[in-house]
């Protein structure tokens, strides 16, 4: 047998295990029978085949869509492209913790997060809610190894760089990465092997994603903070006090103004946005209104206070299947879907999701606030336990932190919602797996010294 043959054949187990991790990672559209879709997804396929891009989000993912979907050709090599890259950032990361059947290992992870947490749903939606993780792992693996290689360093800038750009939210995570670091480093001092050559690195390639998010956040961000303020009732105080001196469009309507975010923000039951002159006629009133409220202090604290009250709430909202309903024929959705996916459409119409029996998944949710609860104990006595375990302590901090920043800006800008909680809530469970595989190895290397 020739050398790269052995190679090969060495090298075959963790192929194996790689592609078992990705297929238990698109479990849950497995058990769909299809790709989980929800509402925005049909925007995202729009943009990246029209490649024009949308009034509420960037075109990032749906270049991407279009790309890993070969023009058209199956949803399923999405979640599938998406779903390795996930993957292999899991397998980067468990080779600091176990140094033997690293893949393996992985595999096992994998299998019992997809069973008690939303981790699957995350990788098999059709939406750029996958790469809240992927931008979380690609940072934290390039600040825990400074010495890698360049390829792999490389890749993992990219996956910085394209996450922060497919989501406003992903570009505050990772420019407050960056600042965290930074503030780390300044205190610290020589006691962090990061240079500041990369942490500048960092910025640049973060900052070098922004006119990707530039036109979205042009268009679109005084509607969601709008709808914010609206659901937090600072904006429906602000008109009150106001419109006896200030002559707004939305005065004509301040009494009707919905308290949630979603009602403004899409019209929903409601016509006040649309009385104002909808997302673009609103524009310049909306703005005014919103630097009035930011920039009084009595109006910035009542804003302050609904947002530690709603961060409070968005840590503990995570549950997997919201959104995942069955869409009527005439949702832009199914609209897209059908025209560029045609076959994907006649699919679609057979999964369980278009039955709706996707999105009230009560018993896995219950599951998995068990799991999650369980995790937070287990994480909080290995804190003490594990105290010298520096390896343990620095990525549980940083995924805690990622999770935090995920919640907390979320919350402050859009609304609470299940869906932005579960893009990363199974990271702590994730953290338990990862020490509870390092004690394993260790305990079984003491018993073979």
């Amino acid at each position: 047998m020739t050398v790269p043959a052995k190679g090969m054949q060495k090298r075959a187990p963790d192929i194996l295990y790689f592609l078992l991790s990705v297929g238990l990672l698109i479990a849950a559209a497995a058990w769909n029978g299809f790709p989980l879709l929800y509402s925005d997804t049909g925007t995202y396929i729009a943009s990246g085949f029209e490649f024009q891009p949308p009034v509420d989000r960037p075109i990032t993912y749906g270049i991407f869509l279009f790309l890993t979907s070969l023009g058209g050709v199956s949803l399923w090599l999405t979640i599938i492209f998406q779903s390795a890259i996930l993957a292999w950032l899991m397998l980067e990361l468990t080779r600091h913790f176990v140094k033997e059947k690293t893949a393996l290992v992985n595999v096992a992870i994998i299998a019992v997060l997809a069973l008690t947490t939303g981790l699957s749903t995350v990788a098999s939606e059709v939406i750029a809610d996958v790469f809240t993780p992927i931008l979380v792992l690609s940072f934290l693996l390039l600040i825990l190894d400074p010495h890698m290689g360049k390829w792999k360093r490389s890749a993992l800038y990219f996956l910085v760089f394209f996450s922060s750009a497919t989501h406003i939210s992903h570009f505050l995570i990772a420019i407050s990465f960056v600042f965290l670091l930074a503030a780390r480093k300044i205190i610290l001092k020589k006691r962090m092997e990061l240079s500041w050559k990369r942490v500048f690195v960092l910025l640049f390639v973060i900052v070098l994603s922004f006119p990707l998010l530039s036109t979205s956040v042009t268009k679109s961000s005084h509607v969601f903070l709008m709808g914010r303020l609206a659901e937090s009732g600072t904006l429906q105080q602000y008109l009150h006090d106001s419109c006896a001196s200030k002559h707004f469009a939305l005065c004509d309507c301040k009494d009707v103004i919905p308290e949630s975010a979603d009602d403004v923000i899409w019209q929903k039951n409601n016509s006040a946005l649309a009385q104002a002159g909808g997302w673009q006629g609103s524009k310049t009133e909306m703005n005014r209104i919103i630097h009035d409220i930011f920039t009084t202090p009595h109006y910035l604290f009542l804003q302050m206070k609904s947002s530690m009250k709603e961060l409070g709430r968005q840590l503990f909202t995570y549950g997997s299947g919201e959104g995942l309903v069955a869409y009527a024929d005439s949702i832009p959705m199914r609209v897209a879907l059908k025209k560029y996916f045609p076959s994907g459409h006649e699919h679609y119409l057979h999964s369980k999701q278009r039955e709706g029996k996707m999105d009230k998944p009560v018993a896995f949710n219950l599951l998995s606030d068990i799991a999650v609860k369980l995790s937070l104990v287990i994480l909080a006595i290995s804190f003490y336990l594990q105290r010298r375990n520096k390896l343990f302590i620095r990525v549980s901090l940083f995924l805690l932190a990622g999770y935090f920043l995920n919640c907390f800006i979320c919350s402050s800008l859009v609304t609470v919602a299940n869906r932005f909680g579960c893009r990363l809530i199974w990271m702590i469970p994730f953290l338990c797996l990862l020490l509870l595989a390092q004690w394993l190895e260790q305990r079984k290397i003491k018993s073979n010294a």
